[in-house]
């Protein structure tokens, strides 16, 4: 899963409800999780409607372009239409465990880069996907540097906890 952003310290976001589906309250929903239908996966959802709301799903489908939701508790149109245009989130707790290798996208946001011949690059803007692998789009003083994340090969190490990401990669700004 790639969650985006945080509705608060223990909340990710990883979804909106974007429209209404039929007259029994199904929700139309855009995911921000990678496939898109494991948003359906993280039970119960937390909606932001007048402050977070914990929702229970009790039906749900992907039809490879969107995805529905049945909520309980809205059970008609007049319901579910209140819903559209808040945030879904869950607990951060609801995240699967990584391996030590392993990291979530939103870890990486941030993450000061350096490489092995001690220069400063910049800081992880955001994360790229391309099909054969996951590319650091890296901000620094000098522009924007595309570091692709390969695993040992130019991503040597990932330090969560000193805020650092070290790389074999040479300056190559666009």
């Amino acid at each position: 899963m790639t969650a985006t952003g945080s509705a608060s310290p223990e909340t990710l976001l990883i979804g909106r409800v974007i429209g209404v589906f039929a007259v029994r309250g199904w929700l139309k929903v855009i995911s921000y999780t990678a496939p898109p239908q494991n948003i359906i996966n993280y039970r119960p959802w937390l909606i932001d409607v007048n402050g977070w709301q914990r929702f229970e799903i009790i039906d749900s489908r992907h039809d490879g372009r969107q995805t529905l939701a049945q909520l309980r508790g809205i059970t008609d149109r007049t319901a579910a239409q209140r819903l559209v245009g808040a945030a879904i989130a869950i607990d951060e707790s609801q995240l699967p465990t990584l391996a030590n290798d392993e990291f979530y996208w939103r870890q990486l946001i941030g993450l000061g880069v350096i490489n092995r011949q001690g220069e400063t690059l910049g800081r992880v803007n955001k994360l790229l996907e391309t099909g054969s692998h996951d590319v650091l789009e890296v901000r620094g003083a000098e522009g924007v540097c595309l570091i692709p994340f390969v695993y040992p090969q130019y991503v040597k190490n990932v330090d969560l906890r000193a805020g650092e990401l070290l790389v074999d990669w040479q300056r190559e700004w666009s």
